[in-house]
């Protein structure tokens, strides 16, 4: 159980610099992650290398706002 909640804590911490990297950045409400250009993803992935698993497949809405209550 502590390694999935670590696991979570980090994950969460990098969705929370991910959306923080740039203004102005779209929402996909169907594949509940971020819009931004292919450029875009190239550059951010350069400096964050894991956040790989964020680019086709995120977090909604409802989840960030718990994950926020819990971890923040």
């Amino acid at each position: 159980m502590k390694n999935k909640w670590d696991q979570l804590k980090k994950d969460w911490k990098l969705w929370r610099e991910l959306k923080g990297r740039e203004m102005g950045l779209g929402w996909d409400p169907i594949g509940k992650t971020i819009l931004a250009l292919e450029d875009w993803w190239k550059e951010c992935l350069k400096v964050l290398p894991s956040a790989r698993k964020f680019q086709f497949a995120g977090i909604s809405r409802e989840l960030e706002e718990k994950l926020c209550m819990m971890l923040s």
